[in-house]
């Protein structure tokens, strides 16, 4: 897992290249000066399937945030289906549990 690819400022090539040796880009809810769509469109450009969305556990209120960015990437154009695979799937084989 390539944890906060994105606000770490690595470029769409490079999370191309991690996720094409087998690596999730991690997606953690947006921080300091990213935005939801510089994060949708990084998503867009690698793909849900290489994608993972995850709570860092810095905030008090972790479900309602991580509620509240789903809900953003929705709006964004994001479906169920994909939110799903990056939400549960995605992290289920990266901890190597059964896919459902």
């Amino acid at each position: 897992v390539v944890t906060h690819a994105v606000d770490e400022e690595m470029t769409v090539p490079q999370m191309l290249e991690a996720a094409r040796m087998g690596a999730f880009i991690e997606i953690a809810k947006p921080v300091g000066g990213t935005t939801v769509e510089e994060y949708a469109d990084a998503i867009r450009k690698v793909g849900p399937d290489s994608c993972l969305i995850s709570e860092t556990g810095v905030s008090f209120l972790p479900d309602e945030l991580i509620g509240a960015f789903l809900v953003s990437l929705r709006q964004l154009g994001f479906t169920d289906g994909e939110l799903d695979k990056m939400t549960k799937t995605n992290p289920a084989k990266w901890l190597g549990l059964p896919v459902q």
